[in-house]
């Protein structure tokens, strides 16, 4: 999937649905532009988003990340600090668990690299990996 294909909406950021082509679930890899500070996102009715807004070359549609997808990505990357991020490739797919006290959602989670270090992190809160 080129990162061309995310569904223009009204949002601004990615969500798991915009991970779907033709009724097929795929993963994305971009190319990250920078990484912002902690909770400076705001929705569009002035509320903070919690998170690290992750921004892209190839997409005006930002990721926030928190929790988990934080962990993850410092492993995927290699490293914590947010500085050394820019231009690094990040790989985003689909999951379906239950968060944000629903179940059944899909939700966007952050793939580590075959051959790279995985944080522990309990199943339920990677969910089940729906481009299996």
């Amino acid at each position: 999937m080129s990162s061309d294909q995310i569904i223009k909406d009204d949002s601004r950021f990615i969500h798991g649905e915009d991970l779907q082509r033709s009724g097929k679930w795929s993963d994305i890899t971009l190319t990250i532009k920078s990484v912002g500070d902690k909770d400076t996102m705001k929705a569009n009715d002035g509320k903070v988003i919690p998170g690290f807004p992750v921004f892209f070359q190839e997409t005006e549609k930002i990721a926030v990340l928190k929790g988990s997808n934080i962990r993850l990505l410092k492993s995927a990357l290699q490293t914590a600090d947010r500085s050394q991020m820019a231009g690094k490739k990040l790989t985003l797919y689909p999951a379906k668990g239950t968060w944000f006290g629903q179940s059944d959602v899909v939700a966007v989670r952050v793939r580590v690299p075959e051959g790279v270090a995985r944080p522990f992190i309990q199943k339920q809160h990677l969910g089940t990996d729906l481009t299996k």
